[in-house]
């Protein structure tokens, strides 16, 4: 995802964004992601969404309602050797950004084109 620094949108990630896990950008690299939702992780199995955020429902709990979830996923600084070590990065920077916001830029989206232009999905 390229920008250029006049077209750089903003994120407030601590008003109504939630984290709902990390994983690793790609196998066995030290570089994780998050992924983001705008709805409480409780309210999930009440809005529609699409994978992979509905990995986290139930699906006997799955009641699709008029709200449609949105999910991102965001792209964490540094790098990390384990799942507990992203995640304390994620609360910290959240805890960090109650007052300020976080560029789109490190956001990734789930899908993307690979080298023969067809659609892949980001794991």
């Amino acid at each position: 995802m390229t920008s250029s620094p006049s077209n750089i949108e903003y994120l407030d990630l601590p008003n109504g964004w939630f984290a709902l896990d990390v994983c690793r950008e790609s196998a066995r690299k030290w570089d994780w992601v998050a992924l983001m939702i705008d709805v409480d992780p409780d309210d999930l199995k009440t809005c529609t969404c699409d994978f992979p955020a509905l990995f986290y429902v139930h699906p006997n709990e799955y009641r699709p309602g008029d709200r449609t979830a949105r999910q991102y996923w965001f792209r964490l600084p540094g790098k990390h050797r384990n799942r507990d070590a992203a995640w304390d990065t994620l609360q910290d920077l959240m805890a960090t950004q109650r007052c300020g916001t976080v560029s789109l830029a490190h956001v990734v989206p789930t899908t993307t084109v690979d080298e023969n232009g067809e659609q892949a999905t980001l794991n």
